[in-house]
């Protein structure tokens, strides 16, 4: 089943003071049919294949995106991985002082299993404040729980009829600072455990401070999945990277962990092996974190020929441009949501890039030969993309930052463009605010 985004609301985070809204509802535009995705669960609303979200720098874009992985991470980790006096990791708006004290607000609607899930919940730095599940099966509201920290201290729950099973042991499991729904989780609760599944599966944040983590990951996909190793490389190829193969360096990697791959029992026919099994293969043998990341990061090797094919030479990934790098670490992200059909969060899509790559990136969802197709969500400063062959006048959002350092996020339908109108034009021009205005620089 695909695991579509609906819409995404957030306050009192970073520069997000007041509640901002990313809505990935189309619109009645009938321009660009490819870009929309119809869906049974929805009824007669239909949804964007992608967001672009522009804005000046610091204006705000990143921290939409951080909001989103925030919850992803605190919903997958409030209950395994913190302590009982563990404080929560929630940064709230800085620039007065009412916001500290003010709780923050997540809530996200989302298809799951065919069924459109709206989850959220409020907290501060010590506490779950408030928490909630509706599922709207044949669009109608459905309680599943709702959840209220009393003046008392306590938790108060308000369970509906759909909610079967231990109830009451997982109410008692779950502590003042983690989520009812990842307690939940954590007992294989058949009901909940998918919901929670899909802040692990149903979403990707892709930020470039995590290049590393990505860069891992892409290699270990690379080595253990045949197919992906070479949609990868067709990837790459299609840019125009120089790249015609991609090998692994064996002598990257002792005698006992080349032993222990080889003969593991989950390789397949082709000698790859489940990306896990040999990420904790390399891990355990290594033994730090960075080791082990480092470790197989370098086993890459990267083909380049010359115009007769004839000559060539390998490089490691970090002799290769910082565009084919961040393209590199992309690849699998992008591959695996369109295959699966997920949403994929990407802040600064272009970085490095030149624009008809980024452009090029985008038509893989929307492209209309494509038997699956994935959801995108996007910050970027490629005003090239700015183009209604490209992208709907709905799938475009942008930051601004008001004299209080406030986060706005708004959509461009609010300035009602007209069907022709050059959007790219229009935006640098500061039409559509969202632009820096700086003094002239002297030096």
């Amino acid at each position: 089943d695909s695991l579509m985004l609906i819409r995404f609301r957030c306050s009192n985070f970073r520069s997000i003071r007041d509640e901002q809204e990313l809505s990935l509802v189309a619109n009645s535009d009938t321009s660009l049919p490819e870009n929309v995705i119809e869906d049974p669960a929805l009824g007669s609303v239909r949804l964007l294949r992608s967001a672009a979200i522009y804005g000046a720098n610091a204006s705000g874009k990143t921290n939409v995106l951080n909001a989103m992985d925030f919850m992803k991470d605190f919903v997958r980790r409030s209950h395994a991985h913190t302590g009982p006096s563990d404080p929560i990791p929630v940064v709230p708006f800085a620039l007065d002082k009412e916001s500290s004290k003010q709780p923050s607000k997540f809530d996200l609607d989302f298809v799951q299993s065919g069924v459109r899930t709206n989850y959220g919940f409020t907290v501060d730095q010590n506490n779950v404040l408030s928490e909630w599940l509706f599922l709207y099966p044949k669009n109608q509201p459905r309680k599943v729980f709702v959840r209220k920290l009393a003046n008392n201290g306590d938790n108060e729950y308000d369970f509906g009829s759909t909610l079967k099973g231990a109830k009451s042991t997982i109410r008692q499991l779950t502590r003042r600072n983690s989520l009812f729904l990842s307690a939940a989780a954590q007992s294989a609760h058949p009901l909940l455990t998918p919901i929670y599944d899909w802040f692990s599966e149903g979403v990707s944040v892709a930020l470039p401070e995590r290049r590393r983590i990505a860069a891992t990951n892409a290699a270990s996909a690379v080595f253990t999945d045949k197919e992906m190793k070479e949609n990868v490389l067709k990837l790459l190829k299609v840019a125009e990277t120089g790249i015609e193969e991609i090998e692994i360096d064996e002598n990257e990697f002792d005698e006992e962990i080349k032993s222990d791959v080889r003969l593991d029992s989950d390789i397949d026919a082709d000698g790859f092996i489940g990306r896990n099994t040999f990420l904790r293969r390399i891990r355990e043998s290594v033994g730090a974190a960075d080791d082990f990341g480092l470790r197989t990061r370098s086993a890459l090797r990267f083909l380049h020929k010359n115009a007769d094919h004839e000559a060539g030479a390998y490089l490691k990934l970090l002799d290769e441009s910082r565009g084919t790098q961040n393209l590199f670490c992309l690849s699998v992200p992008i591959l695996e949501s369109i295959e699966l059909e997920r949403a994929l969060v990407v802040d600064e899509i272009e970085a490095s890039m030149h624009p008809i790559v980024a452009r090029n990136l985008l038509h893989l969802f929307s492209a209309g030969d494509m038997p699956r197709r994935g959801q995108l969500i996007f910050t970027t400063h490629d005003t090239n993309l700015l183009d209604q062959e490209i992208l709907r006048r709905d799938q475009i959002w942008f930051t601004e930052k008001d004299s209080r350092g406030r986060t706005h996020l708004y959509p461009l339908t609010d300035f009602k463009p007209r069907k022709h109108e050059s959007l790219e034009k229009g935006y640098l021009k500061g039409r559509y605010g969202a632009i820096p205005y700086p003094g002239e620089i002297r030096l």
